[in-house]
């Protein structure tokens, strides 16, 4: 990922308080232990909104324990995994219609931790940065194994996209924008979504004094030669989805160069150096397929309509 250092924001601040903030995690299967600690100090002493949006857990009585033990937690649950674009879309609206005050959104993974004073900080470099049409903010990645890292000299760096798990988005960013992009179910929904808010003239900024502490429970197995293992099944989405951007216009055209020369070298990494090496190599050309009978039928263009706002495009 590419980044431009960018100057400081204006010390001016926007006094926010946490009651206009809402965290929207996205929950599959998760570590019940894991997700107690995280949600724990996420909720102490703040009056932060939360919703979990869970993608049907096998241990979802595992989550409403703990969603009893946080009270102040909302719990929004679907009949099967609708992906995580959905989840996070259904949270979004629900937040609009029941919590009219809030005014920031900040996405976590259900394996990731943002302080909550770290939260509130990104909400503030949002603000700031609105004279800059700043669309979203994203936090500083914080991986055990991973030798890569964004220098913190400089704070405010502008880049291309970000990953949505630490972020944080305005509302009325997203009445102006849209929602997510959630036909491609997970994988490129949120580069998606800051490739669109670039298009229309919006930049996307990363605090790099913020970190995200993500995925607490990774193992150094799970690292080869610097680079993260992901799942297996994944591997269709990336490829399905990154050459259906490619090939749709959604992709800025500046991007797409990029991108191919990402697929080849994920292609590389994963069928030469990653475990289950056949499978792998299947996913891919399932994924390359489907990308080809997507672009000629152009399903996914008709599913704007699923990124709505209270029923009203807002692309």
């Amino acid at each position: 990922m590419n980044y431009l250092v960018f100057k400081e924001a204006s010390s001016l601040e926007k006094v926010i308080s946490s009651s206009q903030i809402a965290l929207i995690m996205v929950t599959f299967n998760p570590d019940i232990e894991l997700l107690k600690k995280i949600l724990d100090k996420l909720q102490k002493e703040h009056a932060f909104k939360f919703v979990i949006s869970d993608n049907a857990s096998h241990n979802l009585s595992g989550i409403k324990r703990l969603c009893q033990i946080f009270p102040k937690i909302h719990l929004l649950t679907h009949s099967k995994n609708a992906g995580i674009g959905r989840a996070q879309n259904d949270a979004l609206r629900f937040i609009f219609q029941k919590f009219p005050e809030v005014e920031y959104f900040c996405f976590l993974d259900q394996d990731g931790y943002l302080a909550p004073a770290d939260v509130i900080t990104l909400c503030q470099d949002l603000e700031k940065l609105q004279t800059q049409k700043a669309a979203i903010i994203g936090s500083n990645l914080q991986v055990p194994f991973l030798k890569w890292q964004l220098p913190t000299q400089q704070r405010y760096h502008q880049t291309y996209e970000v990953i949505s798990s630490g972020s944080v988005i305005k509302k009325s960013t997203f009445v102006k924008l849209g929602l997510f992009y959630d036909k491609l179910f997970i994988d490129f929904i949120d580069y998606e979504w800051c490739w669109r808010a670039r298009k229309h003239g919006y930049r996307v900024f990363v605090d790099s004094q913020v970190y995200l502490h993500h995925q607490l429970n990774w193992k150094k197995s799970e690292i080869r030669h610097g680079k993260n293992v992901i799942a297996a099944f994944r591997l269709y989405y990336v490829f399905r989805n990154g050459l259906y951007l490619m090939h749709s216009g959604r992709m800025l055209s500046q991007e797409i160069k990029h991108w191919k020369n990402d697929l080849w070298q994920q292609f590389k990494f994963n069928v030469f150096y990653c475990p289950h090496r056949l499978q792998r190599l299947t996913l891919i050309i399932k994924g390359y397929l489907a990308s080809k009978k997507l672009t000629k039928a152009k399903y996914l263009t008709s599913s704007i309509g699923h990124s709505k706002i209270n029923g009203k495009s807002n692309l």
